[in-house]
């Protein structure tokens, strides 16, 4: 589906020049895009957050992560500064800054083992090039889902006629296209210190002015996940 996707867009119009795609934290969905472009794939950070809260719910750690003065709660804290960094440095980073503070307990060695297996390892599903860039948006991908959304209604047949999937989906484009060009409305200022706290982090960093262990700790507590879990 996707290559007929760009194959129709590529027929379509001359303007089309995508060299990023960013797309939910699914192996599926990135290995379909990987076999079918060579677009660079970027995973949205909330959606890496909300995965490792999981997680950590999972293992049992939540309590201990809501719990400022747990040593188990700072550590696992301070994962989530992981995105902040340029991918050549997670390897070394995850070894020498986390793996050496992990605490005695095999629920801690159960996340740190799930975070090296499924993010940093050379056979990763989710690549580190593709979660981590120093970057700080907070999007997600509520756009694309109300898309979909919107798209779905447009049938009321699992297996629709091609002619009037692709004539629908080129409506949608259409009114997709004509929002992008809508003035984006003015960001929060609460959203906009938060943005500038976390860009202010990575000059320093960048400059030298913080070691990586320092601006990991500090970075983490302006990444973390909002903790609504149930």
């Amino acid at each position: 589906m996707l290559r007929m996707l760009l194959e129709s867009f590529e027929s379509s119009t001359s303007s089309l020049s995508i060299e990023t795609i960013h797309i939910d934290q699914e192996a599926a969905m990135a290995e379909a895009v990987r076999n079918t472009s060579n677009f660079v794939i970027k995973f949205y950070h909330f959606h890496i957050r909300q995965s490792w809260l999981r997680k950590i719910q999972t293992l049992g750690l939540i309590t201990d992560y809501k719990n400022e003065e747990s040593d188990i709660g700072n550590w696992l804290k301070l994962f989530f500064g992981l995105p902040a960094l340029s991918y050549e440095e997670v390897d070394d980073v995850f070894a020498f800054c986390l793996m050496v503070k992990q605490p005695e307990s095999e629920k801690c060695e159960a996340f740190a083992d799930y975070i090296f297996n499924n993010y940093i390892s050379t056979s990763a599903p989710f690549e580190p090039p593709a979660w981590t860039n120093q970057e700080v948006e907070g999007r997600t991908t509520n756009e694309c889902e109300a898309f979909h959304k919107n798209f779905k209604q447009s049938f009321i047949s699992s297996k629709p006629n091609t002619f009037l999937f692709m004539q629908n989906l080129a409506h949608e484009i259409s009114k997709a296209t004509l929002k992008m060009k809508t003035p984006v409305a003015t960001k929060r200022k609460a959203d906009r210190d938060i943005e500038k706290n976390r860009l202010e982090l990575i000059n320093m960093y960048k400059e030298g002015h913080l070691t990586t262990e320092r601006f990991l700790k500090k970075i983490s507590y302006k990444m973390l996940p909002v903790l609504d879990l149930h």
